[in-house]
């Protein structure tokens, strides 16, 4: 019985959610085994308190574990919770997909700046916000269509010590699905904004050696460049695009979509 109990206890220590179910069933155990051994040869006034812990204590623990779930269920798993713990990944939060966005707009305000041959506004104007936030909602919903399963989106990875953030995970038993959008008002781009994601998808090659080629997850990048151009530049735009992104190590998908057509299908 004993050994039993060893064994369960054991594996609940793996993730802070265990260690608290765990702490919870010692501690009322134990009041129970007291309370039912020493019921007897406790005065009243010494047996009420432990009647009342026994009334009080799940009704305490119903409360502190909706506040726990509903403002830090994010904390509640260990990495060996997820489908694979050698790459954990949490959703971000409001704020950090916030800035993440603003500098992904910035990037793309300063190769505007750059072509145009004028100066970098010192914000963004909300338009080209609001169409990037547009365009990466629509690409989303059109990449889940085709992949044919939800997946996380607005996700950091942890994997190797690294953070990176994706717009889109999905992991499987032998595939992981890294999933990045980018938006694009002028059919120009710098070939370095588009390898940056390509170095920030290799660092996921989480296996032993290089050499274990049959053993080795599968990692697929879907890379989703939505545009507002004119369609007609979209053949050529395409054609340099895929003439300049690829990798030996990993499945590179490339999409392409015009954000009306996007609007259109998808609201």
């Amino acid at each position: 019985m004993i050994k039993e109990f060893a064994e369960s206890a054991k594996g609940l220590t793996k993730n802070p959610l265990g260690i608290i179910g765990l702490f919870i069933v010692l501690v009322y155990g134990f009041a129970c085994l007291v309370l039912a051994l020493s019921g007897k040869n406790l005065q009243p006034d010494e047996r009420q308190p432990l009647i009342w812990f026994l009334v009080l204590f799940p009704i305490c623990i119903l409360v502190a574990f909706f506040r726990l779930v509903t403002n830090h269920h994010k904390k509640l798993y260990a990495p060996s919770d997820y489908r694979d713990e050698r790459l954990f990944f949490s959703p971000q939060s409001d704020k950090r997909r916030t800035q993440i966005r603003e500098q992904e707009v910035r990037q793309i305000e300063s190769q505007e700046a750059e072509t145009a041959g004028c100066e970098v506004t010192s914000r963004p104007a909300p338009s080209l916000r609001a169409s990037y936030a547009d365009a990466e909602r629509l690409a989303l919903l059109a990449l889940e269509q085709e992949i044919g399963k939800p997946f996380q989106k607005y996700v950091d990875v942890k994997t190797h010590n690294r953070i990176e953030p994706f717009d889109g995970v999905l992991v499987t038993d032998k595939e992981a699905h890294l999933i990045e959008v980018k938006y694009f008002t002028r059919p120009t781009f710098k070939r370095e904004f588009l390898e940056a994601v390509i170095h920030r998808a290799s660092g996921f090659i989480w296996n032993k050696t290089m050499d274990e080629k049959e053993d080795r997850e599968t990692i697929i990048l879907w890379l989703a460049l939505v545009v507002g151009f004119d369609k007609a530049a979209l053949p050529a735009f395409q054609n340099k695009v895929e003439e300049s992104v690829s990798s030996e190590l990993f499945d590179v998908r490339l999409r392409f979509y015009h954000i009306e057509e996007l609007r259109q299908k998808y609201g």
